[in-house]
């Protein structure tokens, strides 16, 4: 699709949007308007449509990215997220989001480095606004200074979608099946090298990134290793604390398991209040569940008023809106032994377990794995489509 003229109408499902001038902002995927709303609210409201490529197969995948975006933002409600307007549906397909004003980050804080204090603010209101996303199984997967706006009354707000992910693994290269938008020097490692093995801690270590960046004034990838920062921001900007400087260190970790794996967990750090759990556990949609005896996990729903077959309630429910994952899918057990165990419960769809990058193991109807620490556990797998609602475990 071609970008927008300047002047032109766009009638959206709720109201009606006015292309402003100038030439629109290129995306990888798409192109940026701003605009505003026709009548007598003349708001600001930023335009999306996807890029238009000589390759119709990757044109048809631009819009779906773009669709996939609509749908994500239009099920959240969070200050310190953009905020979904409207759409144009069709094949003229067009997202309309709020004009959120305010520099980027990265032009912000360019050469300009915050105060601890104030970074502390910013770490946490990006912290929520990752926690809510967690919750609803929502990986925002391109946290960087460039998506992040700084705003007078609601602090940051996080724009750009574009690399979301929730449900199944979307194939952002129709030559490459499986892979994702990556943002060099921000994104996890996993995400380009296994981005079946996506998770929170991902979104985790691009907020360990983006917070060396407003801390130094400088972009942390040429003291990257390997995907590990060789330099915490304490050694680049000596007025940073030897405290906040070593929890900087600790997220930007290229194994995903020496990262703090949740939100909370990042929280907790920065307060200096983060410790152990001791036992094993998993981690899903942001929280922590802990593994004692028997942790049984499925979708939402209340066993007595569904007609369900199995009485007992569940340890660990998720929102599946889609209705992949069965009401009881999977369950997990610590042996007297001290293994953990992760047995299918015979739902419509099979579980997956990944062990460090060497590709998926689809668990038989009925059948069960034992885990060892840091698999990631897909509640769903299919081929041809990949993880579903994947999951954590943590040895202790």
């Amino acid at each position: 699709m071609a970008p927008l003229p300047p002047g032109s109408r766009i009638v959206g499902q709720r109201g009606t949007y006015i292309v402003g001038p100038g030439p629109p902002k290129e995306g990888g995927m798409g192109y940026v308007h701003w605009g505003h709303e026709e009548g007598h609210s003349g708001r600001r409201v930023v335009l999306k449509t996807p890029r238009e490529d000589k390759d119709r197969d990757r044109e048809r995948l631009y819009r779906d990215k773009l669709l996939e975006e609509a749908e994500i933002l239009s099920t959240v409600n969070h200050s310190n997220i953009v905020t979904y307007v409207d759409r144009r549906p069709g094949s003229n397909f067009v997202l309309v989001e709020e004009g959120v004003e305010g520099p980027v980050f990265h032009k912000a804080f360019m050469r300009n480095p915050a105060s601890e204090n104030e970074t502390r603010i910013y770490a946490d209101c990006m912290l929520d606004a990752l926690q809510y996303l967690h919750s609803r199984n929502i990986l925002y997967r391109d946290l960087k200074p460039q998506n992040v706006i700084k705003h007078p009354s609601r602090t940051v707000v996080l724009i750009d979608f574009g690399a979301a992910k929730l449900g199944f693994l979307h194939q952002a290269d129709p030559s490459r099946p499986g892979t994702i938008v990556v943002s060099t020097g921000w994104s996890a490692p996993e995400q380009e090298i296994r981005p079946g093995e996506v998770t929170e801690a991902s979104d985790i270590y691009a907020l360990g990134a983006t917070l060396f960046f407003i801390l130094t004034g400088i972009e942390p990838r040429q003291f990257m290793h390997y995907g590990s920062l060789s330099k915490g921001p304490r050694e680049v900007n000596p007025s940073v604390s030897k405290e906040l400087s070593e929890v900087i260190l600790r997220t930007v970790q290229s194994d995903p398991t020496r990262r703090p794996q949740t939100a909370e967990d990042m929280r907790k750090l920065l307060r200096g209040t983060y410790a152990q759990l001791g036992v094993p556990n998993i981690v899903i949609e942001g929280k922590r569940y802990e593994i004692r005896d028997v942790l049984e996990i499925g979708r939402t729903h209340d066993c007595r008023s569904t007609g369900c077959p199995i009485t007992r309630p569940l340890d660990a429910s998720v929102h599946d809106s889609q209705m992949y994952v069965g009401r009881h899918q999977a369950r997990f057990t610590l042996d007297k032994s001290g293994r953990c165990w992760v047995e299918d419960l015979k739902a419509r769809n099979r579980i997956a377990v990944s062990r460090r990058g060497q590709g998926w193991n689809m668990i038989p109807e009925g059948g069960r794995c034992q885990l060892k620490g840091n698999d990631i556990v897909a509640l769903v797998y299919a081929h041809g489509k990949g993880p579903y609602m994947t999951l954590t475990f943590n040895a202790s």
